[in-house]
């Protein structure tokens, strides 16, 4: 069952990637400054003929616009994991949330990833901040479990977490992935 890991960024940033496998070898792909990132993901999903995403952003809303507590802010799956606002993101969350309605209306399920979650999961050492460690680590991660080589190094943390959150998917098809929040509110899966 083929899925793609998504780190999405803002719409003309040229900061959203997606990580797939072909051919037996994780690829990355990064979209380009000035390009429309919703079109990249679109085009990119439709291409891959993927059965599921993992996407690095919120896909729902806190309960409270649906008459369920009195959290505006927040929903749980944030609050377990520190995560950001889906408010202070704002056009992000929707374009999120919409790009999550289209797919799943193709029949391809779309779950909430956090990268940092599962660099936390996967890695000896939780810090990022030296990107040549965290790439040794990640490589280390795929031999380990025997999981498909990169094609090429990632070269930025857009791409590093677009690989994250296809180890996400990883994780979730054999069972091996944490699920924060609840169905109802929305689950970010790591």
């Amino acid at each position: 069952m083929p899925w793609a890991g998504i780190d999405f960024g803002a719409k003309l940033s040229g900061k959203t990637a997606i990580c797939f496998e072909r051919d037996g070898l994780l690829h990355v792909s990064l979209s380009a400054k000035g390009q429309d990132a919703d079109d990249f993901c679109i085009q990119n999903i439709e291409a891959l003929k993927v059965d599921m995403i993992f996407i690095d952003a919120p896909l729902s809303l806190p309960g409270a616009y649906f008459g369920k507590g009195r959290d505006f802010f927040y929903r749980q799956c944030d609050r377990e994991l520190q995560a950001m606002s889906p408010m202070f993101l704002g056009g992000l969350t929707a374009r999120a949330m919409k790009l999550a309605s289209l797919w799943r209306g193709q029949n391809i399920d779309v779950y909430e990833s956090y990268p940092k979650m599962v660099w936390k999961e996967i890695s000896s050492n939780a810090s990022k901040e030296d990107f040549r460690r965290v790439i040794q680590q990640i490589s280390n991660y795929l031999q380990l479990h025997a999981l498909p080589d990169l094609a090429a190094q990632p070269c930025n943390h857009h791409e590093a977490d677009a690989l994250l959150a296809w180890i996400a998917g990883y994780r979730f098809m054999t069972n091996q992935a944490v699920i924060a929040g609840t169905k109802n509110e929305g689950q970010i899966v790591y």
